[in-house]
């Protein structure tokens, strides 16, 4: 609970752990990328479109039974994605800037459909066991199998994404911390005892608890300049 440690942590990138889900927006700008090192590679892209057409039908069945009612636009961002996913031949010439961003909503969808028929069947990490799961992996349907690996590509996908924010210095979401340049009478000063509240009640931060803190009123102003900032 040192505030020190908490903002060094906060400012390397530390807090972005993997309890992080990235937007679909950051997946996208992942799934664009070529190369070598891409995440996922245009002929892979295709073979997941491919495979997404072929289970079109246990797709939208999966969604439905997810939403039932069609409260929610589910099955309708399902449909939109095959109609460009419409055909072999489509998927085929589609180039990888499309792919991306529809691949990022398919991934969104089926961590949805996951999730639910997980609910659904009572999966828990303390009720599977080891033998359980390789019995289960070994008679995964093809949907199944499809469901797997899209999950295998997010979890990838939002381990290099955490990791990328974490080494980049900063959170770079964070407008604060980002960019910010610090004026001379913002930087740390040792703490003065002459400056601490009167009241006892107030001699240690409500937030780390630790002793003894300035009032704000004898900030220097630093609070208002940070407001404008």
């Amino acid at each position: 609970n040192n505030p020190r440690h908490h903002l060094s942590d906060f400012q390397s990138g530390d807090l972005v752990d993997i309890g992080y889900s990235p937007s679909e927006n950051e997946r996208t700008k992942e799934l664009v990328k070529q190369g070598k090192d891409a995440v996922c590679s245009l002929p892979e892209k295709k073979a997941f479109a491919t495979t997404c057409l072929f289970l079109k039908n246990d797709i939208i069945k999966d969604t439905e039974s997810v939403d039932p009612g069609g409260s929610s636009d589910l099955t309708s961002e399902m449909l939109s994605i095959y109609s460009v996913w419409k055909s072999r031949t489509a998927i085929k010439n589609t180039s990888n800037k499309t792919h991306a961003p529809l691949l990022a909503k398919v991934i969104d969808i089926v961590s949805i459909i996951d999730d639910f028929l997980r609910e659904q069947r009572g999966d828990s990490v303390a009720r599977v066991t080891r033998h359980g799961a390789q019995l289960r992996e070994s008679n995964l349907t093809g949907k199944e199998s499809f469901y797997r690996d899209i999950i295998d590509l997010r979890n990838n996908m939002d381990h290099r994404i955490r990791t990328s924010l974490n080494e980049s210095g900063s959170d770079n979401r964070n407008h604060l911390v980002k960019g910010l340049k610090k004026e001379s009478q913002m930087i740390g000063r040792e703490f003065d005892p002459s400056r601490a509240p009167t009241d006892p009640k107030i001699w240690s931060c409500a937030y780390c608890g630790c002793d003894s803190v300035i009032f704000v009123e004898e900030d220097d102003d630093c609070e208002e300049r940070n407001d404008k900032t």
